[in-house]
């Protein structure tokens, strides 16, 4: 019994002596210690999972250096070419002539052999087949992982004139992939100009640097001294720069008539960027594109080349009722956006399958809560084109991003100062990409045709001329 209340002792002493605070920071210390634990073997499961992935593909890799291998052992021990003997054809000769015999030059056309060529073995490089695989798995990576998109031109000298495959033919023994090169063309004297992807551009530089060949990275295609034609020398400033334009917008054209159809897409819309053409020709390129791979495919083209326009209307409601919304919008089944100006709307959405977005309204002092103002946007669930709202710039515009397209609607009720309007309107951020449009409650006069000119329009044309 001593001996057993003496162990208890020793047991009791052995525990620490910790009061409340302590043991809640010793508790919080423990799970401390759990979570950085929990955290660590999941970690750990994600790098058995990679080791377990990296083990597959190089279990893959030595399979297929083991049958490389063994193709280049079976084409070195086998450097000639096999010699085979044909079977010797039967005779025509009667059987009484070959009993008397016959003279050897007789029977010499069946006696005679033939070598035959060896089979060829297809054989693939390890570079060739990795660039493939690669090429493969390209449309399944995410848009995250993609990197930078777009094409460019890589300008670089040239010491004599020279034809395009030749361009190729040299490129291809400096080590460049000529197949991510798109096209060749000669912008100026001394100069080559080369489209290839923007991932592209480092690899080529480096190749082209290690060769000691001359880069141009500041070359500019639409520089007027790049006008060598004597025919042109007696032109001013500005139509040096016009010409130049023209040669570089038609340059530009050709080259999208010869490239992949669908490719076309993505260049042009490089070639919007850089100035070298405008919207209506990477449409009529992209229509091009179209029709040539309908000829060859047309699910595919069907697939790849979907309408990218959208029909837009413009209306002034006056007021839009939750009971008339599903008439107005059965007015207008073959549009995909409609724009309501002054709906009155103050709050809350209107009873349609259609997307909508709207800017409110106000309400009217004594006016039995009715609003006045407003600007709505409504989208045909048909739309073939993204739409998405952007921030107002200011209480009277409705802003929307249609495709890459901007456009601003804007309502200025009649009783709107001048000032404000103008400042409304400032407010506005402007582009080539940008559409204004709206019920501005102004007459311009000769500046839309019009006989008669509002202070507001006056402002307006003002506005618009700067």
């Amino acid at each position: 019994m001593e001996n057993q209340q003496a162990m208890d002792c020793t047991i009791e002493s052995e525990q620490p002596n910790l009061d409340l605070g302590q043991l809640q920071k010793y508790v919080y210390g423990l799970a401390s210690q759990v979570n950085e634990h929990s955290t660590i073997l999941k970690e750990m499961a994600l790098l058995k999972e990679k080791v377990s992935t990296l083990e597959k593909e190089n279990m893959i890799l030595a399979s297929e250096n083991k049958i490389l291998k063994e193709k280049f052992i079976s084409v070195s021990s086998n450097p000639g070419a096999s010699k085979t003997t044909i079977p010797q054809r039967v005779s025509n000769q009667s059987t009484e002539d070959v009993n008397h015999g016959s003279s050897s030059k007789d029977s010499t056309w069946a006696t005679k052999t033939a070598e035959t060529r060896p089979e060829k073995t297809k054989s693939t490089s390890p570079a060739s087949s990795l660039k493939k695989r690669i090429a493969a798995a390209r449309p399944f990576q995410s848009t995250e992982d993609k990197g930078p998109q777009g094409f460019q031109y890589v300008y670089i000298g040239r010491s004599r004139k020279i034809i395009r495959s030749e361009v190729r033919s040299r490129l291809r023994r400096t080590g460049i992939d000529t197949g991510r090169i798109l096209d060749v063309t000669f912008p100026a004297s001394g100069v080559l100009g080369l489209l290839m992807h923007v991932q592209y551009v480092k690899t080529f530089t480096d190749a082209m640097n290690k060769v000691d060949a001359t880069l141009y990275p500041n070359f500019d295609p639409l520089d007027p001294k790049h006008l060598a034609d004597p025919r042109y020398s007696n032109m001013t400033y500005d139509e040096r720069c016009q010409k130049m334009h023209d040669i570089v917008n038609s340059r530009a054209i050709d080259t999208l008539t010869f490239l992949r159809p669908l490719v076309v897409g993505p260049v042009a819309r490089s070639f919007v960027d850089f100035g070298w053409i405008d919207d209506e020709d990477a449409k009529d390129a992209l229509a091009g594109a179209r029709k040539k791979l309908d000829q060859v495919d047309p699910r595919k083209a069907a697939f790849y080349f979907k309408n990218t326009e959208a029909e837009t209307i413009l209306w002034n409601a006056n007021g839009l009722r939750a009971t008339t919304i599903q008439d107005v919008l059965s007015h207008v089944t073959n549009s995909d956006l409609l724009f309501i100006t002054e709906t009155w709307l103050t709050a809350g959405y209107l009873p349609a399958n259609w997307s909508q977005y709207h800017l409110y309204g106000t309400l009217v002092s004594n006016g039995n809560s009715r609003g006045s103002g407003g600007v709505s946007c409504f989208v045909s669930p048909q739309c073939p084109i993204p739409v998405t709202q952007l921030p107002s710039p200011n209480a009277y515009t409705l802003s929307m991003k249609i495709d890459s397209v901007n456009v601003h609607c804007s309502y200025f009720p009649p009783s709107l100062s001048r000032e404000l309007v103008l400042s409304a309107l400032r407010s506005i951020p402007l582009g080539s990409d940008t559409i204004l449009c709206g019920d501005f409650n102004a007459r311009l006069g000769p500046f839309t045709g019009d006989s008669i000119t509002t202070p507001r329009g006056a402002d307006l044309t003002t506005w618009c001329v700067l």
